[in-house]
């Protein structure tokens, strides 16, 4: 077991062992939640590049950019407009 003390701003550090098991390093985003037993759960917070390619994109929209890509499904789906309205 590893211990911090608590500043007066609410910080803490984390022991060097258990950023090693985290895999963080500075500037990295911590996740903090509590289990049923009330007890905190610390894991590494997902960044964008750990994200990427968890969302499937269809063949034809690859490449495309977001805007590109919404307007094209608006267009298929016959959505005109801002707001989706006909």
């Amino acid at each position: 077991m590893a211990a911090s003390k608590l500043t007066s701003k609410g910080q803490a550090t984390i022991p060097a062992e258990m950023r090693a098991v985290l895999g963080v390093k500075p500037g990295d985003s911590l996740a903090f939640s509590l289990n049923d037993a009330g007890e905190v759960v610390v894991k590494k917070a997902p960044s964008l590049a750990d994200l990427s390619g968890m969302i499937e994109v269809a063949g034809d929209r690859r490449g495309l950019s977001v805007d590109d890509a919404l307007e094209q499904t608006r267009h298929e789906i016959g959505l005109h407009g801002r707001h989706g309205r006909s």
